[in-house]
């Protein structure tokens, strides 16, 4: 069978963890998370990652109209627009070899160490389920109008296509990286949560090699992490014109 290939980070010693799924299958349910060791020529499976678990509709061509179709809507028509949520599993690599696999249901972070012969250890779930409401579709669309401008529109009753439950962390189209975790240089995972109703607008939970949460991060809604230094860690900032600026803030 055909595979995809898709290299996910890299450590100091040149071993790369890389994610294998295969590519004739539509959304299939899981991938395989591989590290490869250069020096030694050596493929080792650390485990199964899941993808696109709530992929409920491509961004583009997704408004649909009721009673016909969307080039030609009879009068009065309501258009029916698919959020189109892209969640998958997460995984980073850090510099000292050590690969995170953050899985977002139910919520926790398995830990691989760089030794070839020793398994991963899953940690904890993190939180519980929240269930889609009402209440927290509406707070979805109120910040992805302001972080990714889709779906275009406030109004619940003109989408469709939500998962069932509250998503941790999603990936972040259209952005180029659409990444929702990163490796900090004190060895924690860091990952960018997906707002809810009752979180702040942009929060980081920082999680340690035991799979436990050791801390969070706020950030304001035109803020986001886009990567780490030795010591520093670098934010985007979006003006009220879109231009966007880099700022370097220190770590921890």
């Amino acid at each position: 069978m055909r595979t995809d290939r898709h290299i996910d980070g890299a450590d100091a010693h040149g071993r790369v963890v890389a994610l294998i799924y295969p590519r004739m299958v539509r959304d299939p349910d899981s991938v395989a998370v591989v590290r490869y060791d250069r020096a030694r020529d050596q493929l080792d499976t650390l485990g199964k990652a899941a993808t696109m678990k709530f992929n409920t509709g491509l961004r583009g061509a997704t408004i649909a109209m009721e009673g016909g179709r969307a080039g030609n809507p009879p009068a009065g028509a309501k258009r029916r627009i698919h959020v189109g949520i892209q969640v998958q599993d997460q995984v980073a690599m850090f510099a000292d070899g050590w690969i995170a696999i953050a899985h977002e249901r139910p919520y926790h972070v398995d830990w691989c160490a760089p030794t070839p012969a020793t398994k991963c250890t899953s940690g904890a779930p993190i939180i519980p389920v929240s269930p889609m409401t009402t209440r927290e579709k509406a707070a979805y669309l109120a910040w992805a109008s302001k972080a990714t401008r889709w779906p275009p529109t406030a109004d619940v009753d003109e989408t469709v296509g939500w998962p069932d439950a509250v998503p941790v962390f999603a990936a972040r189209y259209p952005l180029v990286d659409g990444r929702s975790v990163f490796s900090s240089p004190d060895g924690r995972l860091v990952i960018e949560r997906l707002p809810s109703a009752d979180a702040p607008p942009l929060q980081y939970d920082i999680i340690d090699r035991r799979g436990a949460l050791s801390a969070k991060l706020t950030l304001l809604a035109n803020q986001r992490i886009v990567g780490f230094g030795a010591k520093s860690v670098y934010i985007i900032v979006i003006d009220s014109d879109d231009i966007q600026r880099v700022e370097r803030h220190p770590w921890p």
